[in-house]
């Protein structure tokens, strides 16, 4: 029985958390597609080149509001099973409210640490990509950033 609460609770929760990541994704692209339109409009490229600029950046930018995600998301699950009464039935079959942080905690934690080690080189590499085709359409490069062997400046 505790394996199937067990499952219960993480896929909900992670059910929960690519929701918030779908709706943050979605929110990042149409934000990043009207500032990367606004940048390109004087200059002769196709609506390709904003899109998938905007489709490299928003990983990223997913990457650094990870830990609000995450917090919006374990706020979503526990008000979802307080409202259904699922928790109400999880404590009956003892589960307090502190191990269920604990598991939600645990979960996040080691879905983190996959992040940081799969997702984040990719990210990096996708931003890496970004600055210097961005930088390549750039009249003033002042303000972008500069990749060399040197590091980033």
């Amino acid at each position: 029985m505790n394996n199937i609460l067990l499952n219960y609770l993480l896929k909900n929760f992670f059910k929960k958390f690519f929701l918030v990541v779908l709706v943050f994704y979605c929110f990042g692209i149409i934000l990043n597609l009207f500032e990367e339109v606004e940048f390109f409009k004087n200059l002769n490229v196709s609506i390709l080149t904003p899109l998938a600029l905007t489709s490299i950046y928003i990983p990223s930018l997913i990457i650094k509001i990870l830990p609000f995600i995450i917090f919006i998301s374990c706020m979503w699950f526990m008000v979802t099973i307080r409202n259904n009464k699922d928790l109400l039935i999880l404590k009956v079959f003892g589960y307090s409210n502190i191990k269920i942080f604990f598991i939600l905690a645990f979960s996040a934690f080691i879905m983190g640490w996959l992040i940081l080690f799969f997702i984040n080189p990719v990210t990096s590499t996708m931003s890496k990509y970004y600055e210097k085709t961005k930088s390549n359409y750039s009249r003033d490069v002042d303000h972008l950033i500069n990749f060399n062997n040197d590091g980033l400046w």
